[in-house]
């Protein structure tokens, strides 16, 4: 297959070729890419269902779904705000920890499978400039808390 000329347009196509990847690893862990991204913010705190929406780029109305659907499962607990009765913040279950720990180990042999020492072309991904530029998109797109 040829690339197309544009270098960026061949690694934003790669890109989507590589998160069909893990996206195969959640379907076979028993989760959706999506269920994978909120329950993965939650292991490390506790967040709100307006968090857990914006992260995994959910609507709002869908992330009941979402959050119930984890819930059912046991990998998330709702609890009420200690300040706000009205507002619930939901957390990773230990099982729910350990199915993403399961999870992640799953997709990195995956990954080093498929790419094998071209793993480390990936890692500049996970820089903090990346990150910082997707919040900021995510904060466009859904806007304030």
């Amino acid at each position: 297959m040829n690339p197309p000329p544009d270098p960026l347009v061949a690694a934003i196509r790669t890109t989507i070729r590589l998160a069909r990847l893990a996206q195969q690893v959640c379907d076979d862990g028993g989760l959706t890419l999506p269920q994978y991204r909120g329950l993965s913010i939650l292991v490390d705190d506790r967040r709100r269902a307006h968090e857990i929406a914006t992260y995994t780029s959910t609507s709002r109305p869908a992330i009941a779904s979402l959050t119930s659907g984890l819930e059912r499962m046991g990998l998330i607990e709702r609890t009420t705000a200690e300040t706000d009765r009205r507002g619930v913040y939901y957390t990773a279950t230990e099982k729910g920890r350990q199915v993403v720990a399961e999870i992640d180990a799953t997709m990195a042999a995956k990954f080093t499978k498929v790419l094998g020492e071209n793993t480390a072309l990936l890692h500049p991904l996970a820089s903090d400039q990346i990150e910082a530029a997707l919040d900021a998109q995510l904060a466009h797109d859904f806007g304030p808390e």
